[in-house]
């Protein structure tokens, strides 16, 4: 093994949760950590694959297909090696121009779900958060809006927190709500992100009435709590791992 650390596109991670295919670019990232580009199918890396990565046989070969058919890997028919495309390759395909990259250390792969979700959250975090900067720029004002503004984290105040409501990020990747969440409990249970609760209280004599609240487009986030109102705020999101921008990844 030449490396135990990659610099995964968030932009790759965010596709792989769009089109499920995350299990894919886990085989992938695990034959970039195997080899120096270029690998041939024999025992030893089967075994060693299915192994590390607890699979079988017909999955292995699913997936490796797979990799072949999206042009992530390529085979030389004549002498049965393969080469693997680098990640640059892949972004520049998919048009997009996130430039975050995030170290994966390639040890514990049944972590690897996990964090490749919680890093195609902290893209749409991200890019939530610069839209809303800029915007206030123009507007010659601060994000001051109570629940979404970006804070620090109360772990550690070195790292940034975000309010992400689950409809936003089921919009931006495409995906259904019920999956964020599935995300956001994966990434939880790895540890790649931390979440906390937040509410609102509210004082507003009309929301206190039960049929103005029926009538609500947001019914369903209004609560009562020790005889007061709250409004359940979207989750402010801690992330655990190193995410940097990456200049190489801008299109020509």
């Amino acid at each position: 093994m030449k490396t135990s650390c990659l610099s995964i596109p968030g932009s790759i991670c965010c596709h792989a949760v769009q089109k499920k295919c995350i299990s894919e670019l886990q085989l992938f990232c695990w034959l970039k950590l195997q080899c120096s580009g270029h690998f041939k199918i024999n025992n030893q890396l089967l075994d060693k694959a299915y192994r590390e990565l607890s699979i079988t046989k017909p999955t292995f070969k699913k997936r490796i297909n797979n990799l072949l058919k999206w042009r992530w890997i390529g085979l030389n028919s004549k002498s049965g090696s393969y080469h693997i495309n680098s990640f640059k390759v892949l972004h520049n395909r998919l048009n997009d121009a996130t430039i975050i990259s995030v170290q994966w250390q390639g040890y514990n792969y049944n972590s690897f779900k996990g964090f490749v979700q919680a890093v195609a959250l902290y893209v749409v975090a991200r890019k939530k958060d610069y839209y809303e900067i800029t915007q206030a720029k123009e507007n010659g004002r601060r994000v001051v809006a109570v629940g979404m503004k970006k804070g620090r984290s109360s772990l550690n105040g070195y790292l940034p927190s975000f309010s992400l409501p689950i409809h936003y990020v089921a919009k931006k990747l495409n995906i259904t709500p019920s999956y964020v969440s599935k995300m956001k409990d994966a990434a939880k249970c790895t540890k790649y992100i931390h979440i906390r609760k937040q509410k609102q209280e509210i004082k507003d004599s009309v929301m206190q009435s039960k049929k103005a609240r029926k009538f609500h487009p947001d019914a369903h986030k209004f609560f009562y709590k020790n005889g007061k109102l709250y409004e359940q705020l979207p989750d402010k999101i801690t992330f655990f791992f190193i995410a940097k921008r990456n200049r190489r990844l801008k299109h020509n």
